[in-house]
């Protein structure tokens, strides 16, 4: 798909992957760097800091696709199988 000028547009579903990484290293760093200085400052915390942060995280992943609702089917088309 190109644009009038002949620079070609970009699909929505070819940005989506990109603003996901975008979004989610931020966060990962952050975790990380607060997991390290954990860590480096306060040894003993760091095994439980850790866990706790695994656990959040296998909770958050688990509970994540619940509460999103599925897209619903556009009108005239079957829904995705």
């Amino acid at each position: 798909m190109t644009h009038a000028g002949g620079t070609r547009l970009i699909s929505k579903q070819a940005i989506a992957p990109g603003v996901a990484v975008g979004g989610m290293a931020p966060r990962l760093f952050v975790v990380l760097v607060t997991l390290v200085l954990v860590g480096v400052l306060a040894r003993p915390a760091f095994a439980t800091a850790a866990l706790s942060f695994l656990a959040g995280f296998t909770a958050y992943l688990g509970l994540r696709p619940l509460t999103f609702a599925p897209a619903p089917a556009r009108s005239g088309q079957a829904g995705a199988r």
